[in-house]
Order: C-alpha cells, then structure tokens, then sequence
C-alpha cells in the first residue's frame, strides 16, 4: 500500500468487511506527510458526505490530473488548461511534439458529447480527447471522443513519445 500511495495520488482500499481495512487506512494517512482524504464507506457520516459527489469529490478532479500526466510520464511544460472566451474548456490539454492529447474529467457515471468537447477536438486538432469518468463503461462518444472509466486509467495510458 505504501508504494502505491507513493506513485498513484488514488488509492482503492477493498475487502471483506471487519479486516481490518479502516485501521490500515487510519495508520497510512497518520504516516502521510501528503493531505489525504478518505472514505469509509460502511460509515454513516461518510456516506453522507458523499450524497453528493460532485460537492465532495470536486476538490479531488486534480487529484485525477496529477494522475494522468504521471501515468503519461508528461513534463510540466507540455501541460495546459485549456478555455476559450466562449466557455469551452479541457481540464487537461498535452502536448507531445506535433500530437496533442486532451483529457476532461466528469464525476457522472456516463458522460455524454458536450460541443465543447467537439470545439476541443476541432479547434486544437487533438489526436484523442479522453473523457475520464467515474462508471464502469469504455464507449466511444463521436470520432476522437472516448468515454474511459477511471479505474482504466493505469492500464490504458502509457508514457509518451517525442
């Protein structure tokens, strides 16, 4: 558990119940020097302070950037955000030499094409525009525009080239 904190910024603590998950859990964040969040989720106040994810887990979408310019070994001067006057915007645009990645995040279960998902592609020429999502389901959304689950991140993106 130690090293994968060490390398992913989320970590999914599952098992059986009453192992021991939580004071694991407890004993890993009391040895962090990093601000940590956690949920307990066979705990009430927990429970409740995820009836709404969106409000609880925004402040973690950096979270799923950090881990997505990690896994794709991305040096800070190829990453950008990306908005136009307009309104359109990428939570995460990377650059690699002549190819362009864009990366938006959404807390829904299954996302759906927005026009400024389609102004992105058009605009910035991306190669693929990856929208990281919290369901279960990989799915194309129009040309250059997939649905990928977030917990397929460490097994789809690999470092960049060039």
């Amino acid at each position: 558990m130690k090293q994968l904190l060490r390398e992913f910024p989320v970590v999914a603590l599952l098992g059986a119940r009453q192992v021991g998950k939580s004071t694991l859990a407890r004993q890993l964040v009391a040895a962090r020097r990093a601000p940590t969040t956690w949920f307990d989720l066979e705990n009430p106040a927990d429970l409740a302070r995820l009836a709404d994810p969106g409000l609880e887990l925004r402040p973690l979408r950096g979270l799923v950037v950090q881990q997505i310019i990690h896994l794709l070994a991305a040096h800070p001067e190829q990453c950008f955000h990306w908005s136009t006057h307009s309104g359109a915007q990428l939570d995460l645009l990377v650059v690699a030499g002549n190819r362009r990645y864009g990366f938006e995040i959404k807390r829904t279960e299954a996302p759906r094409r927005t026009p400024s998902m389609r102004s992105a592609v058009e605009t910035l020429g991306l190669e693929c525009l990856d929208v990281v999502h919290a369901g279960p389901h990989r799915y194309a959304l129009a040309p250059h525009i997939r649905a990928l689950p977030a917990a397929e991140l460490v097994r789809e993106l690999r470092p960049l080239r060039g």
